[in-house]
């Protein structure tokens, strides 16, 4: 499920399977890092969503491995989850510094690097992309100047 494409599997997910898994899978990145990680659903949420759960795990992981890559030690990162209508928005915050003006527009193109760390293959948020748009969803990366990025989705 790399690329976004292929068969859609949907099935019905326990959100809160979904936040044990994703804090297990982050935990031990954000201790490595010394970063806060906090995981927020908002209220009401429903208990369960139906949904390709192997898309959103990537989705969510490709975003948030993005956000400990580049956020400052010492700070945090942050995945909010809330209802809004018939769907369930997602962001991902971090403490990168601020992202460049000139990259928001290139946030999710490939190989698009803020900054001078050119770790990675640069297509995390790019391989995201047409997973959230075949679900329906529709990247929007928001900078904070001097703080960091607020993707959503």
């Amino acid at each position: 499920m790399e690329s976004g494409t292929g068969a859609v599997d949907v099935i019905e997910l326990r959100l809160y399977d979904l936040q044990r898994s994703v804090y297990r899978s982050f935990r031990h990145v954000a201790e490595a890092k010394h970063v806060v990680f906090l995981l927020n659903l908002g209220q009401p949420l429903p208990k369960t969503v139906v949904t390709d759960v192997k898309r959103l795990q990537q989705i969510i992981k490709n975003l948030l491995s993005n956000a400990f890559k580049f956020t400052h030690p010492h700070s945090q990162v942050t995945l909010n989850a809330y209802a809004l209508q018939e769907r369930i928005l997602i962001d991902v915050s971090d403490h990168c510094g601020g992202l460049p003006a000139a990259m928001s527009a290139t946030t999710f193109a490939p190989f698009a690097w803020p900054g001078s760390d050119r770790t990675g293959l640069g297509l995390g948020l790019s391989i995201a992309r047409p997973s959230l748009e075949s679900s329906g969803g529709s990247p929007r990366p928001r900078g904070r100047p001097r703080v960091g990025l607020l993707l959503a989705a």
